[in-house]
C-alpha cells in the first residue's frame, strides 16, 4: 500500500482549491461576485437545477439594469464560474446568446477621449511646471510605453534607467506577462522626468515613481 493516501474530504478540498485557482488571479474576486450574486437569485427563485430557461430569465432582468456590453461581461464569468463550480456549460445555450446578441443590436459603445499628439506636446510645452510637472511626467512615460494605469502606479524607483542621451524605462509586470521596456529620447522631457526625479523627498519610505 502507498504511504500516499488521500481521504475522499481530502480529495475533495484539493480538488477545490484547484478549481478555485483556474479564475484569474486579478478579477477573481469580480467573478465570485456575480457568481453569488447569481446563486443568490437562484436560492430566492428555489431554483435548484441550471438549465437555458433559468439563464434565460435572469438575463432577461439584467438586460434591463446594465448595457450591453456589462451583460456580455456578467455573462463571460458566469459562464466561467458555472462551468467549473456547476459543470454546466452555458455556451451552448442558443437562445441565450441570441437575447444577448439582440441587446447589443445597434448599440454604439461610449470612445474613450484620445489626446492627439499635438494636445500632448502643447500641454508640455505651456502648462506650467510648477502646478502640472508630476502630471506631465506622468503623460510623458504614459504616451512613449503605451501604459496602462496599473503599469504607471508600479514603476518603481530602479526600473528607471538614466543614460547620457535617453531615459530608459522597464515594465516587467504587465497585463500580458510579457515585460517591456521603452526609452525616451526627447532633450525637454528627459529634463522634466529628472527635475521630477530631483524633486523627490529623501524621507519617502517607498520605491514607486509616482
Amino acid at each position: 500500500m502507498s504511504d500516499f493516501s488521500c481521504t475522499l474530504p481530502e480529495i475533495r478540498e484539493i480538488a477545490e482549491n484547484a478549481v478555485s485557482n483556474l479564475l484569474p488571479n486579478k478579477s477573481r474576486a469580480q467573478y465570485e461576485k456575480e457568481f453569488n450574486k447569481f446563486q443568490e437569485w437562484c436560492n430566492g427563485n428555489k431554483i435548484k437545477v441550471v438549465s437555458e430557461n433559468v439563464m434565460l430569465s435572469y438575463f432577461d432582468i439584467q438586460q434591463k439594469k446594465y448595457k450591453p456590453s456589462t451583460l456580455w461581461s456578467i455573462y463571460s464569468m458566469l459562464k466561467c464560474c458555472l462551468n467549473m463550480y456547476k459543470d454546466v456549460d452555458i455556451s451552448k445555450y442558443n437562445k441565450l446568446q441570441a437575447l444577448l446578441k439582440r441587446t447589443s443590436a445597434g448599440y454604439a459603445p461610449k470612445k474613450s477621449k484620445i489626446l492627439e499628439e499635438e494636445e500632448i506636446n502643447k500641454f508640455i510645452q505651456e502648462a506650467d511646471d510648477r502646478t502640472y510637472l508630476a502630471m506631465k511626467v506622468i503623460l510623458i512615460i504614459g504616451y512613449n510605453g503605451a501604459c496602462r494605469r496599473e503599469e504607471l502606479t508600479n514603476i518603481l524607483v530602479q526600473y528607471i534607467e538614466y543614460k547620457s542621451d535617453a531615459i530608459v524605462i522597464h515594465i516587467p509586470k504587465t497585463k500580458n506577462n510579457i515585460p517591456r521596456t521603452f526609452a525616451i529620447t526627447n532633450p525637454q522631457w528627459i529634463d522634466l522626468i529628472k527635475s521630477y526625479f530631483n524633486l523627490r523627498p529623501k524621507e519617502v519610505t517607498h520605491n514607486r515613481f509616482f
